[in-house]
């Protein structure tokens, strides 16, 4: 019994319209089953960034390779049923059109969302002007960072494997073979295959850890600024809680390597802990990684906030810092918050700029990372900032300068969290992150085979071939978080931003090529299956070719974008045209 067996076969439906109807919602239901089950396993795995211990190698190596679980097992299944030689069509149309989609219309909504004016000395203007940054000139576009264009390398060289079985397979197929004499001829090539293909998966992550380590690996930093902060505004943790165990690391080392300061007659000491200097900064003794981590967190509260009550971005007043403290789950009495206010304020000129927002913050961080809620047990007497409404800033704020519509405002930490010591928080949001991944990974793992079923019946009915049936429809189902998870990154108009979203897509691509093709070689090797997919190969390898080109560009226009966009339609041309001509 498979599980399968527990659904609807959708063979037994009604060879008619109304079959057919049924036929289509099962292929909606189970589709956006599949869709939310992709978002939760991704939702669940980025709140482990939140723990330090593993944050590292989720952000690397985890969140990459479960962001290719939906497709593996679609890919899995469709090589274990009783038909697995026939409903291998599925898994490959839904690994080639999730390659091929992932690095084709993300690619150009990247580059539309990202682009800006291109001027005389072919280079992107990022700079600001009254209207923003600009895309309004007669060529615009994004560039093409160092590590897009080693994206686009690695991307060549994940695929690699694909010629290695293509080639014995070409061969056997001409000889005029029957399947099963052209699936053991394959047999040993596909053994090597499947070892070349986890040699390249191993490769690849280690390649991602190793830049992690390093500091170097701008999607998985930009991964976890981003769950951090929608993790505070969501509710699921506090800003001292995200950070508790980074300082706490380094508390022993610190305490020791921390210069001693001497205290000059009415300078603004923060006080002695841990063996910590009077007069010292925590944010100056950590590791150039941990701050720019901390400084990304800490700048985009900032700005958002600002833009938020349409204040001043380059200084802050005490009463709009205690607000924006409170959104990042501390709780402060507006007394102590003022104390704070002039801590913070080292030049004495009765405002906090950002840089010196950051060090204060770090600061009062590493001060209080033990403690909870100040006076938790008295909150009327501490007059919680959230209800202070003498300011005029936060009482009438201005309108948004621009003519967009202001944001709305997010949940603010739940009480009873802000309660809860920051280990509390951390035990939570790994029970929370388990949850969710799991129930994700088992909706995943219980789909994908009658999910498989719904899409080879499709094709029978349409008369449309199972491959370009998953083609089409497997990767809006797999892959359509990635999507918009690109496209609105892309919209930050930066050269970084751009980056990323670009790598992110590589990343996706060079994930198939790996994970979900060594599920193929495995299948193919010990299955006894027969690897007939000339023309599905080529198709992904031209792909994968023409992007890396792109990839290589200095600057990429929209007319590049257009290209790389056609290669989706081509692709499934390709297919067809190869197909007639007997490559399958």
């Amino acid at each position: 019994m498979s599980l399968s067996d527990i659904f609807v076969d959708p063979a037994l439906l009604p060879q008619d319209g109304y079959g057919f109807c049924q036929l289509t919602t099962l292929l909606i239901g189970y589709g956006y089953v599949l869709f939310v089950a992709s978002n939760m396993i991704s939702d669940g795995s980025e709140l482990l960034l939140l723990v330090p211990s593993v944050a590292g190698i989720v952000g690397s190596c985890v969140l990459p390779v479960l962001g290719a679980v939906p497709d593996g097992m679609i890919v899995l299944f469709s090589g274990l049923g009783p038909d697995a030689q026939d409903q291998l069509d599925v898994g490959v149309g839904a690994l080639a059109g999730s390659t091929i989609m992932l690095i084709t219309i993300p690619w150009i909504l990247c580059i539309y969302a990202g682009r800006v004016n291109i001027e005389d000395d072919k280079s992107p203007k990022y700079r600001y002007t009254k209207h923003g940054k600009m895309a309004l000139g007669p060529i615009t576009g994004v560039p093409n960072s160092p590590s897009v264009r080693k994206g686009g390398i690695l991307m060549i060289v994940t695929s690699v494997s694909y010629v290695l079985l293509q080639g014995p397979a070409f061969f056997y197929q001409n000889k005029g073979l029957s399947k099963a004499d052209v699936a053991a001829g394959e047999s040993t090539f596909a053994a090597v295959g499947l070892v070349l293909t986890l040699a390249l998966f191993v490769f690849y992550l280690r390649y991602q850890w190793k830049l992690s380590v390093a500091g170097n690996d701008e999607v998985a930093a930009c991964r976890y600024t981003e769950v951090v902060i929608n993790s505070i505004e969501s509710g699921k943790v506090s800003l001292r809680g995200a950070l508790f165990y980074e300082l706490e690391q380094y508390r022993h080392t610190l305490s020791h390597e921390l210069k001693v300061a001497t205290n000059d007659a009415g300078s603004k000491g923060y006080g002695s802990i841990d063996g910590v200097s009077e007069g010292c900064h925590i944010y100056e003794q950590l590791p150039e990684k941990y701050q720019q981590r901390f400084s990304n967190i800490i700048r985009m509260f900032w700005r958002k906030f600002a833009h938020r009550i349409s204040c001043d971005e380059k200084k802050m007043s005490v009463e709009v810092l205690g607000k924006l403290f409170y959104e990042m789950g501390e709780t402060v009495s507006k007394y102590r918050m003022q104390e704070l206010f002039d801590k913070f304020d080292a030049d004495g000129n009765g405002v906090v700029d950002l840089h010196e927002f950051t060090m204060g913050t770090c600061q009062y961080l590493w001060e209080n990372r033990h403690e909870t809620k100040e006076c938790a047990h008295n909150a009327k007497e501490m007059q919680v900032l959230d209800k202070v409404t003498n300011s005029d800033e936060i009482k009438n704020p201005a309108p948004p300068q621009d003519e967009e519509e202001e944001e709305d405002e997010e949940d603010e930490l739940p009480e009873e969290l802000r309660d809860l010591s920051p280990e509390e928080q951390q035990r939570r949001l790994v029970k929370m992150a388990c949850t969710t991944m799991g129930v994700g990974t088992l909706l995943v793992v219980v789909l994908s085979d009658p999910m498989t079923d719904v899409l080879s019946e499709l094709g029978n009915r349409t008369g449309i071939p199972a491959f370009y049936v998953s083609f089409v429809v497997a990767p809006l189902a797999s892959n359509a978080s990635e999507l918009i998870t690109s496209y609105t990154y892309a919209l930050k108009k930066t050269s970084k931003s751009i980056s990323i979203s670009l790598q992110a897509l590589q990343g996706a691509a060079c994930m198939n090529n790996t994970f979900c093709l060594a599920i193929f070689m495995a299948l193919v090797y010990f299955q006894g299956l027969a690897w007939e997919y000339c023309a599905e190969t080529l198709a992904i390898l031209t792909c994968q070719i023409a992007v890396a080109i792109a990839s290589w560009r200095e600057v990429q226009t929209m007319t590049t974008g257009i290209m790389v966009v056609s290669m989706y339609p081509f692709c499934l041309g390709l297919v067809s045209w190869l197909q007639s001509k007997g490559y399958d």
